[in-house]
C-alpha cells in the first residue's frame, strides 16, 4: 500500500490538513476565480464543476414547482456575488441542460432577492 503525501505547495497542503473546514476552503475561491481568469485550465474545470452542479440544482427546483420558459434567477452567496466568471458559467451549464435563467442581479442578502423575486411576480 502506498501512503500519499500532499505537495508541497501551500494552497494545496491546507487543503490536506485535518482541521481545515468549510470556511477556509471556501476562503480559496478567490485564488480558484483569480487563477482562472488568468488562463488556468485546472481552475477553470473547478467552476465550470460548481456552475454544473449549481444548475442541476436549479433544475431540479424549477421541475418541482413546475417552471418553464425564462425562470427569475437570484444570485447570492459568497463567491456567486463576487465570481467575475462564475455566473456566466452558471448560465452555460443551465443552457446545457436545457434550463434558461434569466439573466440576474447579484443579491448580496439573499432575503432582498427574494422579495425582488416576489414583486417581479407580481407585475
Amino acid at each position: 500500500c502506498t501512503i500519499l503525501t500532499p505537495p508541497r505547495r501551500p494552497t494545496v497542503a491546507k487543503v490536506y490538513q485535518t482541521t481545515v473546514g468549510r470556511p477556509e476552503i471556501a476562503g480559496l475561491a478567490p485564488l480558484v476565480d483569480a487563477a482562472a481568469l488568468a488562463g488556468d485550465s485546472a481552475a477553470r474545470a473547478i467552476l465550470q464543476a460548481g456552475a454544473a452542479e449549481l444548475a442541476l440544482g436549479a433544475r431540479a427546483v424549477a421541475t418541482q414547482l413546475g417552471f418553464s420558459g425564462a425562470i427569475p434567477t437570484a444570485l447570492g452567496g459568497g463567491h456567486l456575488t463576487r465570481s467575475r466568471l462564475l455566473p456566466a458559467l452558471l448560465h452555460e451549464a443551465a443552457a446545457a441542460q436545457q434550463l434558461q435563467l434569466q439573466p440576474a442581479e447579484p443579491v448580496f442578502e439573499p432575503v432582498l432577492g427574494a422579495i425582488r423575486l416576489a414583486l417581479a411576480g407580481r407585475r
